[in-house]
C-alpha cells in the first residue's frame, strides 16, 4: 500500500506572518508575540485528490495544512518557514512514498518551494510532486529559471487522473 502525504504551505509570506501591519488581522500567541492571522480555507485540491485516489486505490493518505498548524502552534521560535517545516515534518510518524505539495496563492511561492525542499531532504527516496496554481502557472520558471531539483514532477491543470495512473503504474 502506498503512503501519500499532502502538504499545504502557509498562504502568506513569512515576513508578513512575523511582522503583521497595524491594518491587518493579527493575534497574540501564548508566547506573547503578535502574528498575522493566517487565513484557513478548505484545501480543495488535496481533498479532491485524496477522495479520488481512495476511490481507485488502496492508499494511506495524510494531509498537513500548515495554515491550520500555524494557527494552533503555541509559539513560533522560527525566522523562516523552511526551519519550521523541517522541524514539523521531522516529528511526524509517517513515512510517505509520495509527497504532494499543493499551493494556490502567489505569496506562498517560497513556502511551496520550502515544502518541496524539506520533503526531499527528509524523505530522499520519496517521490515529491507539486500541484496547484503555482506550478500550473510557473512550472517553466520553477524548472528552467529557478533550477529546482527537489520536485520530481509538477502538475499543471487537473491532476486526479494522472496521479491515479502514476500510483497504479499505468
Amino acid at each position: 500500500m502506498d503512503r501519500i502525504l499532502f502538504l499545504v504551505p502557509m498562504h502568506i509570506r513569512m515576513d508578513s506572518f512575523l511582522n503583521p501591519g497595524d491594518n491587518t488581522r493579527r493575534y497574540r500567541k501564548p508566547d506573547g508575540k503578535y502574528y498575522n492571522s493566517v487565513r484557513t480555507d478548505l484545501p480543495l485540491g488535496p481533498l479532491s485528490m485524496s477522495a479520488y485516489i481512495k476511490k481507485f486505490t488502496n492508499c494511506d493518505v495524510k494531509l498537513i495544512d500548515f495554515n491550520v498548524e500555524l494557527s494552533h502552534a503555541k509559539e513560533f521560535p522560527y525566522q523562516c518557514f523552511f526551519d519550521y517545516c523541517r522541524d514539523y515534518l521531522s516529528s511526524i510518524d509517517f513515512q510517505p512514498d509520495i509527497v504532494g505539495v499543493s499551493s494556490l496563492f502567489s505569496p506562498s511561492f517560497n513556502n511551496f518551494m520550502d515544502c518541496g525542499r524539506v520533503a526531499k531532504e527528509i524523505w530522499p527516496s520519496s517521490l515529491v510532486l507539486g500541484g496547484g496554481n503555482i506550478p500550473t502557472n510557473d512550472y517553466q520558471y520553477i524548472y528552467q529559471d529557478f533550477k529546482c531539483e527537489y520536485f520530481d514532477a509538477l502538475c499543471y491543470g487537473e491532476g486526479e487522473r494522472p496521479f491515479k495512473d502514476l500510483i497504479l503504474g499505468i
